[in-house]
Protein backbone atom coordinates (compact mmCIF):
# COMPACT_ATOMS: atom_id res chain seq x y z
CA UNK A 1 0.00 0.00 0.00
CA UNK A 2 2.85 2.17 0.87
CA UNK A 3 4.24 1.51 -2.65
CA UNK A 4 1.24 2.48 -4.52
CA UNK A 5 1.26 6.13 -1.65
CA UNK A 6 4.55 6.81 -2.80
CA UNK A 7 4.26 6.33 -6.20
CA UNK A 8 0.86 8.43 -6.72
CA UNK A 9 2.68 11.42 -4.91
CA UNK A 10 6.07 10.90 -7.52
CA UNK A 11 3.60 10.70 -9.93
CA UNK A 12 2.11 14.12 -9.13
CA UNK A 13 5.06 15.66 -8.63
CA UNK A 14 6.71 15.03 -11.69
CA UNK A 15 3.57 15.98 -13.61
CA UNK A 16 3.11 19.09 -11.76
CA UNK A 17 -0.11 20.73 -12.83
CA UNK A 18 -0.80 23.77 -9.84
CA UNK A 19 1.51 25.95 -8.92
CA UNK A 20 1.35 24.27 -5.12
CA UNK A 21 2.75 21.08 -6.22
CA UNK A 22 5.62 22.46 -7.96
CA UNK A 23 6.57 23.98 -5.39
CA UNK A 24 6.37 20.88 -3.10
CA UNK A 25 8.14 19.03 -5.83
CA UNK A 26 11.17 21.68 -6.13
CA UNK A 27 11.41 21.98 -1.75
CA UNK A 28 11.54 17.89 -1.81
CA UNK A 29 14.30 17.56 -4.51
CA UNK A 30 15.96 20.80 -2.40
CA UNK A 31 15.40 18.84 0.84
CA UNK A 32 16.51 15.29 -0.76
CA UNK A 33 19.99 17.90 -1.61
CA UNK A 34 20.49 19.13 1.63
CA UNK A 35 20.41 15.44 3.19
CA UNK A 36 23.27 14.34 0.94
CA UNK A 37 24.70 17.33 1.22
CA UNK A 38 25.02 17.55 5.24
CA UNK A 39 25.81 13.76 5.13
CA UNK A 40 29.46 14.36 3.87
CA UNK A 41 30.01 17.54 6.18
CA UNK A 42 32.78 15.86 8.03
CA UNK A 43 34.33 14.27 5.41
CA UNK A 44 37.62 15.19 3.98
CA UNK A 45 37.79 14.89 0.35
CA UNK A 46 40.68 12.51 -0.90
CA UNK A 47 41.77 13.81 -4.09
CA UNK A 48 40.82 17.49 -5.87
CA UNK A 49 38.73 15.43 -8.25
CA UNK A 50 36.46 13.96 -5.17
CA UNK A 51 36.24 18.21 -3.69
CA UNK A 52 35.36 19.72 -6.90
CA UNK A 53 32.54 16.74 -7.01
CA UNK A 54 31.45 17.79 -3.56
CA UNK A 55 31.70 21.23 -4.90
CA UNK A 56 29.32 20.76 -8.25
CA UNK A 57 26.40 19.07 -6.35
CA UNK A 58 26.70 21.98 -3.77
CA UNK A 59 26.52 24.16 -6.61
CA UNK A 60 23.34 22.33 -7.71
CA UNK A 61 21.43 22.63 -4.28
CA UNK A 62 22.27 25.65 -3.68
CA UNK A 63 20.84 27.15 -7.12
CA UNK A 64 17.81 24.47 -6.31
CA UNK A 65 17.23 26.35 -2.63
CA UNK A 66 17.31 29.80 -4.39
CA UNK A 67 14.99 28.49 -7.43
CA UNK A 68 12.90 27.35 -4.37
CA UNK A 69 12.73 30.78 -2.58
CA UNK A 70 12.17 32.72 -6.60
CA UNK A 71 9.34 30.57 -7.35
CA UNK A 72 7.08 31.90 -4.47
CA UNK A 73 7.27 34.86 -5.91
CA UNK A 74 7.47 38.21 -3.71
CA UNK A 75 5.10 41.28 -3.11
CA UNK A 76 7.52 44.52 -4.00
CA UNK A 77 7.13 47.28 -1.73
CA UNK A 78 7.59 50.80 -1.71
CA UNK A 79 9.18 51.81 1.63
CA UNK A 80 8.89 55.70 0.35
CA UNK A 81 4.83 55.63 0.19
CA UNK A 82 4.30 52.30 1.21
CA UNK A 83 2.63 51.14 -1.59
CA UNK A 84 2.90 47.25 -2.40
CA UNK A 85 2.64 45.46 -5.88
CA UNK A 86 0.96 42.07 -6.13
CA UNK A 87 2.99 38.92 -6.12
CA UNK A 88 5.85 38.85 -8.94
CA UNK A 89 7.86 36.34 -10.16
CA UNK A 90 11.09 37.42 -11.87
CA UNK A 91 11.58 34.90 -14.96
CA UNK A 92 14.97 36.26 -16.03
CA UNK A 93 16.40 35.60 -12.76
CA UNK A 94 15.10 31.94 -12.85
CA UNK A 95 16.30 31.27 -16.24
CA UNK A 96 19.66 32.26 -15.40
CA UNK A 97 19.87 30.11 -12.58
CA UNK A 98 18.46 27.26 -14.34
CA UNK A 99 20.82 27.45 -17.07
CA UNK A 100 23.77 27.64 -14.16
CA UNK A 101 21.95 24.57 -12.62
CA UNK A 102 22.06 22.83 -15.70
CA UNK A 103 25.44 22.99 -16.60
CA UNK A 104 26.44 22.20 -13.05
CA UNK A 105 24.44 19.28 -12.93
CA UNK A 106 25.70 18.23 -16.43
CA UNK A 107 29.21 18.30 -15.26
CA UNK A 108 28.25 16.43 -12.36
CA UNK A 109 27.07 13.80 -14.26
CA UNK A 110 29.76 13.60 -16.92
CA UNK A 111 32.52 13.31 -14.36
CA UNK A 112 31.54 11.40 -11.45
CA UNK A 113 28.27 9.20 -12.62
CA UNK A 114 28.45 8.81 -16.11
CA UNK A 115 32.12 7.99 -16.31
CA UNK A 116 32.88 3.89 -16.25
CA UNK A 117 36.44 3.54 -14.53
CA UNK A 118 38.83 6.07 -12.78
CA UNK A 119 41.44 6.67 -15.43
CA UNK A 120 38.22 8.09 -17.77
CA UNK A 121 36.95 10.06 -14.92
CA UNK A 122 40.76 11.30 -14.43
CA UNK A 123 40.51 12.18 -18.52
CA UNK A 124 36.95 13.82 -17.98
CA UNK A 125 37.70 16.01 -15.26
CA UNK A 126 41.41 17.28 -17.11
CA UNK A 127 39.25 17.60 -20.37
CA UNK A 128 36.59 19.71 -18.14
CA UNK A 129 39.36 21.97 -16.34
CA UNK A 130 40.94 22.82 -19.56
CA UNK A 131 38.16 23.66 -21.37
CA UNK A 132 37.88 25.83 -18.10
CA UNK A 133 41.26 27.08 -18.46
CA UNK A 134 40.72 28.10 -22.14
CA UNK A 135 37.25 29.39 -21.88
CA UNK A 136 38.31 32.30 -18.77
CA UNK A 137 41.89 33.17 -20.94
CA UNK A 138 39.36 34.42 -23.56
CA UNK A 139 38.96 37.54 -21.10
CA UNK A 140 42.41 38.53 -20.89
Amino acid sequence: MANIEARQVIHRWLSCTTESDTIEALDRVREAGLKILFSFKNTKPKSIIEKEAHLLFSMTILKCDSLFHLAKGHVLKNSLDEKTAPYIYDPFSIMTIVRSQFEAFCAFHSIFVYTKSLDEQKLFHSLWVIAGLKYRQQFQ
